[in-house]
């Protein structure tokens, strides 16, 4: 962390807005850069002094406002132009997810995104989950080109068609680990035709009486009949805690996603249907209208009279579709330190394994399944923090790799775990293109070569 006296140094090299900002209990330099020429100006400022610099797009992540410098991109860098003939939709890096598919929706076209609709598209740098996984791909899969400003404070256009050996390095290494190595100031991203989707939503419960090996075959039903699902249904599950004291116990809510196929019911395991909705004809839009941490989605997690105050901690690991966790996540749950603690599984396969690890650096191809494991509580309720971690500690072994997005400097050895044999290339590409670990907030990929 810079001193004052660095920061106020830095502070008069800067000619785009700034200001001194106490965040995250330290002092930093917060800056709202106008222009690509700006972004770049700042990065050399910040190199010049030895100062670090993260990147705020949608403010989701917990280490964007790490930096000595912060870059917030949300104030002008959010045009957005979606070209039908072309097939192609170009974002600035300030844009949220919401902006994006609706843009696109508006020239009849959809891109592979995330789920949650305030988060930037600097998301996509690292994976991008969603709906449309399994017929489209990763969100990252979807670049066809970016502009990056490196650590020296270079303007680069890199694509998926670069001639220059360099440049290709770098393109693949920015798909999976980009925010690492600069700050990407726009995004072209290759689209599809729209299509509308019939969203079923079947929540089941299983009496707290139940143990654990009785309440794990309705997780096992799940991912069998999951896995089995042509590639334009994706069907997400939910194991959370019931919020009914006449009717205590756990409810498993499977959520299909259906962009016009023929599906098999939903198999429970003799689990007891509570809530069944089905809506159709939704477009990308509708899908994104509710944060899922915030609101009902999926059903039943946000209890009543619990909201802003509630604090998250997450971690997500992918697993391969013979992986037999079921009763380690009852157990789990059921030893949560909070009742609003939930496991999500987000479904992928499909699409996810047509790319390879010679087009970027993302590494878990063979995933069926994104689980996501949520710490959740209330601000008069102990912190879930440890939970998340003793269960991470419980599945790893189990996985085939972590997700780098929520991964910080207290996760080396998850981070380890992220991206695999494709760690040495990155190691060797980050000492190239940004030697002094300017972009050192978030992914822990320098501590990778320190561990090593």
């Amino acid at each position: 962390m810079a001193d004052a006296a660095v920061l106020e140094q830095l502070a008069s090299q800067l000619e785009c807005e700034h200001s001194l900002k106490d965040l995250h209990g330290s002092p930093r330099i917060v800056a709202a850069p106008r222009s690509v020429s700006d972004v770049a100006s700042c990065v050399r400022a910040a190199g010049s002094l030895g100062c670090s610099v993260s990147v705020v797009g949608g403010n989701h992540s917990g280490y964007g406002g790490l930096g000595d410098l912060v870059l917030e991109m949300e104030h002008h860098f959010n045009a957005i132009v979606a070209d039908s003939a072309a097939g192609r939709v170009r974002t600035e890096a300030g844009v949220k997810l919401k902006s994006l598919a609706a843009k696109a929706a508006e020239a009849e076209l959809a891109v592979p995104l995330g789920t949650a609709p305030t988060v930037g598209v600097g998301l996509i740098l690292q994976g991008g989950v969603g709906h449309s996984t399994r017929r489209l791909g990763l969100a990252l899969d979807a670049i066809h080109s970016l502009q990056l400003v490196t650590a020296a404070g270079d303007v680069l256009s890199l694509g998926c068609d670069s001639s220059d050996e360099e440049h290709k390095d770098l393109f693949w290494a920015l798909c999976g680990c980009g925010p690492n190595f600069g700050v990407v100031t726009s995004f072209e991203l290759n689209a599809s035709k729209l299509q509308s989707c019939r969203q079923t939503r079947q929540v089941f419960h299983v009496p707290s009486d139940r143990t654990a090996c009785e309440v794990a075959p309705a997780v096992r039903a799940y991912m069998l009949r999951s896995q089995s699902l042509p590639r334009d249904c994706c069907s997400d599950c939910c194991l959370y805690m019931a919020d009914d004291p006449a009717e205590p116990g756990m409810r498993v809510g499977i959520y299909d996603f259906n962009f016009g196929c023929d599906v098999p019911p939903v198999d429970a395991a003799g689990a007891k249907l509570v809530v069944e909705q089905v809506d159709h004809g939704l477009g990308p839009i509708q899908l994104m209208e509710t944060e899922p941490y915030l609101c009902e989605q999926p059903f039943g997690v946000a209890h009543r009279g619990f909201g802003s105050s509630r604090r998250f901690f997450t971690r997500a690991l992918f697993f391969a579709r013979d992986a037999e966790i079921g009763e380690m996540l009852v157990e789990s749950l059921s030893k949560a330190p909070s009742r609003h603690c939930y496991f999500h599984f987000q479904h992928m396969g499909g699409a996810v394994a047509d790319g390879s690890t010679g087009s970027s650096a993302f590494l878990a191809r063979d995933a069926e399944w994104s689980l996501v494991i949520t710490g959740s509580w209330a601000e008069d309720e102990g912190d879930c923090t440890p939970w998340v971690r003793d269960v991470v500690k419980l599945l790893l072994p189990l996985a085939l790799g972590c997700y780098a997005t929520d991964l910080g400097a207290q996760d080396v050895e998850m981070a380890g775990q992220t991206f695999g044999r494709n760690a040495e290339r990155l190691l060797a590409l980050k000492q190239k293109w940004d030697p002094n670990n300017m972009f050192r907030h978030g992914f822990p990929l320098s501590q990778l070569g320190k561990a090593a």
